[in-house]
């Protein structure tokens, strides 16, 4: 028997504010508004594609990052 959705977490209007890289606005049938910035969002993702992102960010050597020669890994 499939279980009933509770109408309170329907959303009642979804925007994307794509140009302006704001985030997703949501408002609930409970009247409930919440906003999601993208960068919350892709953190958040546990899809291949943003989990490869990650991965990738976290392997850019950060600014200011300092490196030692010769260090073996532990």
């Amino acid at each position: 028997m499939p279980i009933p959705i509770d109408s309170r977490k329907k959303p009642a209007t979804v925007k994307v504010h794509v140009t302006s890289g704001a985030g997703v606005d949501i408002t609930w049938s409970d009247a409930h508004a919440s906003h999601y910035d993208f960068a919350y969002l892709r953190e958040e993702c546990p899809c291949a594609t943003c989990n490869d992102e990650r991965i990738r960010k976290s392997a850019v050597p950060r600014r200011g990052a300092h490196f030692i020669s010769g260090a073996a890994d532990v």
